[in-house]
């Protein structure tokens, strides 16, 4: 089981999508690489806080905190949609 377990986090640390995802308490427990990328945020900076605590605090994202909300809510694991996400920085579409 553990060599899976490395295989699963070379392919999460490795693979061109952001992904992030989100405890049942609303802590974000996994943030690859691409995510801080694509979203213009430092691992260090959002895991362990909760979701609403590190995206809510930038006006302009509503389409984005809607598009995360309705993939919980749904209980969906992929949402392909493409809004943008303001960090306060610059732009991420």
């Amino acid at each position: 089981m553990e060599q899976e377990s490395v295989i699963s986090q070379n392919i999460l640390q490795n693979m061109s999508g952001g992904v992030m995802t989100i405890g049942l308490t609303g802590e974000i427990i996994t943030f690859n690489p691409a995510a801080e990328k694509v979203l213009g945020l430092r691992k260090d900076e959002v895991l362990g806080k909760k979701f609403a605590q590190v995206f809510f605090e930038h006006e302009g994202n509503d389409d984005f905190n809607q598009a995360i909300l309705d993939a919980i809510y749904e209980s969906s694991v992929s949402h392909n949609r493409t809004v943008d996400f303001n960090t306060g920085k610059r732009l991420s579409p």
